[in-house]
């Protein structure tokens, strides 16, 4: 893979990162979905610094990932016991 420097700004700072081709309209895309729920909370909340910003959106989207995390352990749950139930049919 090719590996290249890229500058994302988040925040309000330049960030220089080495990626991979394929991998760069994922990080960029990353980079905006940040700013804009930086600039949401930024207008919505009072906040003293950029830094409360960045930390909101740090925890809104580990909570995502979490969420995200136990749905998949409930379907694979799901999917186990239907796959028993099949196996039970054809047995």
């Amino acid at each position: 893979m090719e590996e290249f420097t890229i500058t994302v700004k988040i925040g309000g700072r330049s960030y220089r990162l080495k990626v991979n081709r394929d991998e760069e309209a994922g990080i960029r895309n990353a980079a905006d979905e940040i700013n804009k729920s930086v600039k949401a909370y930024a207008d919505n909340i009072a906040y003293k610094d950029e830094q409360d910003l960045l930390a909101l959106v740090a925890l809104e989207e580990r909570i995502g990932r979490i969420r995200c995390m136990e749905e998949k352990e409930r379907i694979e749950e799901e999917i186990n016991e239907q796959l028993v139930g099949i196996d039970r049919l054809l047995s």
